[in-house]
Formats: structure tokens, sequence, C-alpha cells
């Protein structure tokens, strides 16, 4: 796991299932990174603000607006928010499309906690 942690940058965690976002959200607490949980990717676009520092971590299937539509709406925005893809099911294109499209990391539920707090240690120290 990456020693430096960038207290200034946050992680931005977009997760529709509450027990799950409420687990991760203490899971990265307890890294000691700052962290801003949503439960949909609207209400994440509403609050974003790019001059603020951090990173993504995306649930693929949200319901409404998929994770991939909220990566796209950003990077169409001219976001350059490392972002990293939580997926119940990862159709095997989608890793490939979404590193082409700046995404650090594409991880299928569960994905070990060491695992996902390795990838934003790195997206965090890129920003």
């Amino acid at each position: 796991m990456a020693s430096k942690r960038p207290m200034e940058a946050t992680v931005f965690l977009v997760e529709d299932d509450a027990s799950v976002r409420r687990s991760l959200t203490l899971l990265i607490e307890l890294s000691k990174w700052r962290v801003e949980a949503f439960a949909s990717g609207p209400e994440f676009l509403a609050a974003y603000d790019p001059s603020r520092r951090g990173c993504l971590v995306l649930d693929v299937n949200l319901p409404g607006m998929s994770g991939v539509e909220v990566h796209q709406r950003l990077v169409r925005q001219g976001g350059r928010m490392p972002t990293i893809f939580l997926t119940g099911h990862a159709p095997p294109a989608l890793s490939d499309e979404a590193r082409a499209s700046g995404v650090v990391a594409v991880f299928e539920k569960p994905c070990p906690p060491e695992a996902l707090l390795e990838a934003i240690g790195q997206a965090l120290t890129a920003v």
C-alpha cells in the first residue's frame, strides 16, 4: 500500500448500495484518506467541482445513469480525475475501454480491500 497520504485530496465514492457505500467509506477513512460518498451519478455530478483534487471510485452498475456514463460525462467536460471502477460483473471489454479513457483500475466486487486501497493510493499520488 502506498505510504504517501495526500490529505488535501479526496476520494469521491459513488455507490448506490447503502451498506457497500458505508463499508467502503469506513475502509477509506481508516486508511487516512478524506472521502465523500454519493448514492448516484447525478448526485455526484451536482456536487462535482473540477478544482478539487482527488480520485473517483465509481460503481459501474448504477440505476439511471451508469458509472460509465458518469465517467464519460466527466471526460467530455474536461475532467481528468483518476477513476477506479467497481462492478458486480465486468464484461471483458470494459477493462480495455475504461483504460483507454483514463480509468486506472477495474475491480469486480467483492474486491480485496488491499487491492482497492493500493489503486486509490496510486490514483491519489498521480493528482
